[in-house]
């Protein structure tokens, strides 16, 4: 944030925050979709690229790294958290114009994750990689992330929902398995490869019902025509 002290101290040079953030003395280019990521302050530019509100931190300044890991520390330590999202991972560190996904992002993002693992080998790092999956996974292939989010997935759940039809999300799992870790994402992938073949049911059903004419009076249940099963008998078998 721009009100937090360290960001404040920074607007003065030789301060101890002073390199602290990414900054420069001229403003040196905007994103590729001509969005500003420097802003004025102090005479000086800050580099900012999510908000002009937020200002990056210059994570290559090992004094920055030591604190942030202290920080993380306070919190397993002290609060007992089990363990941290990082929000827009991918933009970390920045080289020149490539502002995402660079090679010292994934190096920074495995040492902190070394550190954290150090003394708590249970504790979850998640990332927020908003990308294609392709991308997103590397992170954790790389050892950079636990885990991060399958936004590709999501999003074909979703139009899967949407139109009732299930080819979405059964592509969107086909071509992500070959990628996931076997263990960490088996159980999700499970549960959800039920429920593509769920939809497929309703779908023929609803079709079917079509056919008949028929008025839907178990419109509520998924599956094939047939006895209904008490919802204890439903539910255990999704397990």
């Amino acid at each position: 944030s721009i009100d937090h002290p360290w960001f404040q101290d920074a607007l003065t040079p030789g301060s101890e925050h002073d390199h602290w953030y990414v900054c420069s003395d001229t403003r040196p280019f905007a994103r590729s979709d001509g969005a500003l990521v420097w802003h004025e302050a102090g005479g000086r530019y800050y580099h900012a690229y999510l908000s002009e509100a937020m200002p990056d931190l210059n994570l290559r300044n090992p004094d920055v790294t030591a604190e942030l890991d202290s920080v993380a520390r306070f919190w397993l330590d002290e609060m007992g958290v089990d363990g941290f999202r990082l929000d827009a991972a991918k933009h970390l560190i920045e080289d020149g114009k490539q502002l995402e996904n660079t090679p010292e992002t994934f190096a920074w993002l495995q040492g902190f994750r070394g550190r954290v693992h150090a003394d708590h080998p249970d504790a979850l790092v998640l990332g927020e990689v908003y990308d294609a999956s392709i991308m997103s996974s590397r992170y954790v292939q790389k050892g950079s992330l636990d885990l991060t989010f399958d936004f590709d997935l999501a999003s074909a759940t979703l139009t899967s929902l949407n139109s009732r039809d299930a080819a979405s999300i059964v592509a969107a799992e086909q071509e992500a398995a070959p990628r996931h870790q076997v263990g960490r994402s088996g159980g999700d992938r499970r549960v959800r490869w039920r429920a593509a073949r769920e939809l497929e049911d309703r779908r023929a059903d609803l079709a079917s019902r079509a056919e008949r004419g028929d008025p839907g009076e178990d419109r509520d249940r998924v599956g094939a025509p047939g006895p209904r099963r008490p919802a204890r008998v439903e539910a255990e078998a999704l397990h």
